[in-house]
């Protein structure tokens, strides 16, 4: 299964709200211009349109973009919403935001050094102290609350295990079972469905998330922006050794030199 074909399903397997608050209450009148990426099909975005005066939507998948503006534009008709096809290693908008946003693994899904290219690309399009917010998961062997849904700890043996069973619109019945494998700097999702029983369809797909640290998100920081915080849950509480998940906020410098380092 494709990136485009999972775009049809992608609402009813991607339900995920536990950040929403967090990302919200960074949101505010002094920072409306938002630009989210990747957006998927919208399950942060219609959120982020309550609050934002503009909201850019950033994907590779024309699909997805097209979802993720209709689920923005259904939720507040004020929000002025804008899709664009890009790669977020080369984002280019036609104008500057105040708040971008990598969502849940949405850096992870590109490797370090690329994701290097992601965060340069962003601080280019964002306006003097304008805000960035990068999610990652750790994936570390505590059994945390925020975790990704598809990741089962320690299970590296390759045996597919039941996520869940959902419904879809039509009535028909939706599974998604998934394998997983330790390749050391990534970790590869096989991911098996099955829509219906009379008789059933049957497809797959393959996600491989990589693993970021903080000390490089410490190295990574653009020219021009500085380290603000970090933290390890969306109840801001510290990083800690354990914590499942590292959660940094970028500012773009004013002017002047850049300064690396955590202030706060």
């Amino acid at each position: 299964m494709s990136y485009s074909q999972r775009a049809e399903i992608y609402e009813v397997e991607y339900q995920e709200e536990r950040d929403v608050p967090f990302v919200l209450s960074l949101l505010n009148a002094s920072n409306g211009r938002v630009v989210e990426l990747p957006c998927g099909a919208g399950r942060l975005s219609r959120h982020l349109a309550h609050k934002a005066k503009t909201l850019d939507v950033v994907d590779l998948e024309p699909q997805m973009v097209e979802r993720a503006v209709a689920a923005a534009n259904a939720s507040n008709s004020a929000c002025k919403v804008t899709g664009h096809v890009q790669d977020m290693r080369s984002l280019l908008l036609e104008h500057q935001v105040d708040f971008a946003i990598l969502p849940r693994e949405g850096l992870q899904l590109v490797p370090p050094h690329d994701g290097e290219k992601v965060l340069s690309a962003i601080a280019a399009n964002l306006a003097p102290n304008g805000l960035l917010l990068i999610d990652l998961a750790r994936f570390v062997s505590v059994v945390g609350d925020n975790d990704p849904d598809y990741y089962k700890h320690g299970q590296f043996d390759g045996a597919a295990t039941l996520d869940w069973t959902r419904q879809l619109s039509d009535g028909t019945s939706f599974s998604r079972s998934t394998a997983q494998s330790d390749k050391g700097d990534s970790i590869v999702f096989d991911m098996q469905y099955v829509q219906g029983s009379n008789p059933p369809k049957e497809w797959s797909a393959q996600m491989q998330i990589y693993r970021y640290n903080r000390e490089w998100v410490v190295s990574s920081v653009p020219e021009g922006m500085q380290l603000e915080a970090f933290y390890g849950d969306y109840d801001r509480s510290a990083l800690r050794e354990n914590s499942t998940r590292i959660i940094a906020l970028l500012r773009k410098l004013p002017k002047g030199p850049p300064r690396k380092g955590v202030i706060r």
